[in-house]
């Protein structure tokens, strides 16, 4: 099951539940953030940067942030609240 090919089933088998869409949002956030911590011991390994800290890298790269985390967040809390829409639709 791929989000390319069955894109229906993937939407639902993610975002089933509030805790799901919460759990997998935390978890992009934590690989998100473990990147960019990595590209910043690679930049600090490779260039002598001293000035430049973490919380730094991460004000700069706020872009970065929200199109990696925020968006796809919102977006799987979007279809989240279709399917919650859709089955009190159907309920009734």
């Amino acid at each position: 099951m791929s989000l390319a090919s069955q894109p229906a089933t993937w939407s639902h088998s993610i975002a089933k539940s509030k805790l799901r869409v919460i759990a997998f949002s935390l978890l992009h956030f934590a690989l998100l953030f473990f990147a960019l911590w990595l590209m910043f011991d690679q930049m600090s390994l490779k260039q002598d940067i001293k000035a430049l800290t973490f919380t730094d890298l991460l004000s700069s790269s706020s872009l970065v942030l929200f199109i990696g985390g925020f968006y796809p967040c919102f977006y799987l809390y979007a279809i989240y609240r279709l399917l919650e829409t859709n089955a009190s639709d159907t309920k009734l």
